[in-house]
């Protein structure tokens, strides 16, 4: 399983904004939070303290899909970026 560096989104895979974070428990299992089509990652932040708290690692999209260029695919490039991280 790769932990995402700076140089994860590079390629321009898209333009999001992510939280990764390593739990205590370590890398085996990753929790993934994909925000709404309007809603941002924000909607997660009770269930990423919760998270957090248990020593879970945790992967959250910080952006809604919906700010991600109309000519763009947001949910096939919010898929590219998670594969990206997640590799």
């Amino acid at each position: 399983m790769g932990i995402p560096g700076q140089d994860a989104l590079a390629s321009g895979l898209a333009g999001l904004r992510w939280e990764w974070a390593l739990g205590s428990r370590g890398a085996g299992s990753v929790v993934t939070c994909i925000p709404g089509l309007f809603a941002g990652g924000w909607i997660w932040d009770d269930t990423w303290s919760s998270l957090r708290a248990e020593g879970l690692s945790a992967l959250r999209l910080r952006d809604p899909l919906a700010a991600l260029d109309a000519a763009r695919d947001p949910v096939a490039d919010s898929r590219r970026v998670l594969e990206t991280l997640l590799d």
